[in-house]
């Protein structure tokens, strides 16, 4: 593959290479930077106002609720500081050369924060579903903030891996890619992704997978021994589990192809695929933006939360989705956020 087509693949990823790799003149704000706008300031608000709800509604100040703070911290961060000026204001990236070579890095780096947090919310809920008991023991505020802290460490040191190694940053110069070193760039892209976003996404789908297995099983067990109460907790806790799967579901369905397509191409480049590749970029980079209003949905306290704000006289009246909880007798002595 030579140099060209590995700079335009690249380039559709997570970075911007420029033809000479330095400060050009700004293009127009044409319609592609008007879209990334419309894509970028729905994610910052939707992200927005799930953090306000967690941090100003006293149901919603839970140890476990963290996760999803700092989930849309995150998202906040995506439009604010990716979308924005990474897409759609280029006059600003391109007169910025320290912002301009560090802004791949940026993309990488709250990818995998974004990743992360999905695996570790899956083995969260594994735990919870699966061992409530251990479960007790491990949510504390320690372990969860210890959790949270490597989530956003471990991508921040992935992500300036380059700029350490074969990528020096220029002075004056918007250095995105070492042409001298195009083996160590593939390398790295290959490493970062296999490791942090294929890795995390198999354990979301065994720990997801694993907890149908053994609730059916359990069910299956209640519904032999005709235990009423149990038997209704479990089919609950089932349906539960499905509305977290749906959130993590969602995030597969819009970033696997993308990456999956990005391989491909990165392996046998072809230029009629090239539009297809563009539109899952675009469906992509939608989750963060969608992911607030997921959760805001299936999460009862949190949906209640929101009417309060708007000033939904009723929403003290507003009852579970008819599909669920995981509050139940089972469950409901240890703590646990009802979804649904």
């Amino acid at each position: 593959m030579d140099n060209s087509s590995y700079d335009k693949i690249t380039s559709t990823l997570v970075t911007t290479v420029f033809d000479n790799s330095t400060i050009s003149t700004p293009p127009l704000f044409g319609s592609e930077q008007i879209v990334w706008m419309v894509i970028a300031i729905p994610t910052i608000i939707t992200n927005s106002i799930l953090l306000g709800l967690i941090f100003f509604t006293n149901d919603l100040k839970k140890a476990t609720n963290s996760f999803m703070a700092s989930m849309s911290a995150v998202g906040i961060l995506w439009g604010a500081f990716y979308l924005l000026p990474r897409w759609s204001l280029i006059n600003f990236i391109r007169t910025d050369w320290l912002f301009c070579s560090l802004s791949p890095q940026i993309g990488i780096f709250l990818t995998i924060i974004i990743n992360l947090h999905l695996c570790l919310i899956s083995i969260d809920k594994y735990i919870a579903i699966i061992y409530p008991f251990e479960y007790i023991r491990w949510a504390s505020t320690l372990s969860i903030s210890i959790a949270i802290v490597t989530v956003w460490i471990l991508p921040l040191i992935v992500a300036l891996l380059p700029q350490m190694t074969f990528r020096q940053l220029n002075y004056k110069t918007c250095h995105v890619l070492n042409r001298q070193d195009l083996t160590s760039e593939k390398n790295y892209l290959i490493a970062v992704f296999s490791i942090l976003f294929f890795i995390p996404i198999a354990c979301m789908v065994l720990a997801y997978g694993n907890i149908f297995i053994v609730a059916n099983k359990q069910l299956k067990l209640d519904l032999d021994q005709d235990a009423g109460k149990n038997k209704q907790s479990i089919v609950m806790n089932i349906k539960a589990a499905r509305y977290l799967s749906i959130i993590v579901g969602v995030f597969v369905v819009t970033w696997l192809p993308y990456v999956s397509f990005f391989f491909s191409m990165f392996l046998q480049p072809r230029k009629e695929l090239f539009t297809t590749f563009v539109t899952l970029r675009y469906i992509a980079f939608c989750y963060p933006m969608v992911n607030p209003v997921l959760y805001g949905y299936f999460h009862y306290d949190t949906r209640k939360g929101f009417l309060k704000c708007i000033g939904y006289r009723r929403a003290d009246r507003i009852q579970p989705l008819p599909s669920g909880s995981v509050t139940n007798s089972r469950y409901a002595s240890h703590g646990k956020v009802r979804w649904v």
